[in-house]
């Protein structure tokens, strides 16, 4: 089975993604909206808050959720 992918969805429901955690998926949102691919991931997730009210949302696959080897 495929290990849980997570997504972000902008508010014209297209997918961006995959990313490991839900973390980097809005991480990613938020440099993604920003178009700066190097932004801090700290001031991308601050960013993707603010997002969120405007109706960026993050959501996984629905698979199986597969925890990293340690």
């Amino acid at each position: 089975m495929q290990p849980r992918a997570w997504y972000f969805y902008r508010p014209d429901g297209r997918r961006h993604g995959p990313s490991f955690t839900e973390w980097q998926a809005k991480v990613e949102a938020g440099r993604f909206a920003a178009r700066r691919p190097k932004l801090e991931a700290e001031t991308a997730f601050i960013l993707y808050r603010s997002l969120s009210k405007a109706g960026w949302r993050v959501d996984h696959t629905g698979t199986r959720f597969i925890p990293a080897p340690s």
